[in-house]
């Protein structure tokens, strides 16, 4: 069950579950808004969608109601809650009587607004996609032993077609033969794209053939500081792209510059998984994911100094960080995948069910 109307990252990562356990024999019942991308995907991947609606307190109300009648209905043994106003609908939905064992999911760095929530025992289990976020909650009062770690899934990139894609998007993005260092994010401030742009002139004086790729919604923002700079000829900004992952392939190095509120970047994921080196901020849970040295280089955030300096070591030594690409791909092609995600899951259902 999932409030979010939207095409988040949450949301697809409760889809990616829901197929996982569809392909496993599980039934599944899977509630959201009417309409939403979250009930036609999971309507997709073979669950029973069923709509319920979500808003404020009294709709919450309303929609705890109809989930007890559908739980009844399935003869459900587990609700999994995902996003806020879900797991609120489903404490809501255990008063009333006999009600299955709530698993909620956390995926965010922020203290909840009411800790409460995670502590109470109608809160069975807490799954969070990172360990930085279970200490988050555990410094919170919640009690360790209910929180389990799942990281977030990346469906494997066919990256033959990504490379046959690869000659048209050079032409498009007017890329010439220089290496490229990109970033594929939003431009929120904790997004850190303005340090990747601040630490561009360092990196051009050790690779003066360097060009650099931002991709997402927002990145025009940039031009003024790049016209400064006096790099804008070496940056190009086409926006939000549905074929992000297919720019990333192109790119000699990713960049993951963030600030704040990561905790298991699927973007991070999908760059390691079509072999690129990465440069992750130490922030969230980038340090649980990229092991320093080996799969990319983590750096301090809001550095743009140390973010050069890492980009110009990868830049420097093509060989060793195509290693490093190769390596990322192999972590992610082995411990991120939807069938380990979906059997870490169940081995929590399990554990509330007392098998």
């Amino acid at each position: 069950m999932t409030n979010s109307s939207n095409q988040s990252g949450g949301t697809r990562q409760a889809i990616l579950l829901t197929q996982g356990l569809v392909e496993r024999g599980h039934r599944v019942v899977f509630c959201a808004p009417s309409g939403s991308h979250a009930l036609r995907g999971a309507g997709a991947a073979g669950a029973e969608p069923r709509a319920l609606e979500f808003g404020g307190l009294a709709a919450q109300w309303r929609a705890s109601r109809q989930l007890r009648r559908i739980v009844r209905e399935a003869e459900a043994q587990v609700v999994h809650a995902h996003h806020t106003k879900g797991h609120n609908v489903a404490l809501l939905a255990t008063f009333g009587g006999r009600f299955p064992p709530v698993v909620v999911n956390r995926g965010v760095l922020f203290r909840p607004e009411f800790p409460v929530k995670f502590r109470t025992r109608r809160t069975a289990a807490i799954i969070t996609n990172s360990r930085k976020v279970a200490g988050v909650l555990e410094g919170c009062g919640v009690d360790p032993k209910k929180i389990h770690v799942v990281y977030n899934a990346r469906v494997p990139a066919d990256r033959e077609s990504l490379r046959r894609a690869g000659t048209a998007l050079r032409e498009e993005l007017r890329l010439g033969n220089g290496p490229v260092v990109g970033a594929v994010s939003s431009a929120r401030p904790e997004k850190g794209m303005q340090f990747l742009v601040e630490a561009a002139p360092q990196i051009l004086r050790h690779h003066p053939g360097a060009q650099f790729v931002l991709v997402g919604a927002g990145t025009d923002r940039f031009v003024p500081r790049l016209e400064q700079l006096g790099v804008r000829d070496r940056f190009r900004l086409p926006g939000h792209r549905s074929d992000a992952v297919a720019i990333m392939a192109l790119f000699d190095v990713f960049v993951l510059p963030s600030v704040d509120m990561e905790s298991c970047p699927n973007v991070l994921l999908e760059a390691m998984d079509v072999g690129v080196p990465v440069v992750g901020s130490d922030v969230g849970g980038v340090g649980e994911i990229v092991e320093h040295g080996r799969t990319g280089l983590v750096v301090p955030r809001g550095d743009p100094g140390a973010l050069a300096d890492a980009v110009c070591t990868i830049l420097s030594l093509p060989d060793r960080g195509q290693a490093m690409g190769e390596a990322g791909h192999r972590k992610i092609s082995e411990h991120f995948t939807p069938q380990d995600k979906c059997q870490r899951t169940l081995a929590v259902y399990e554990r509330v069910l007392g098998r």
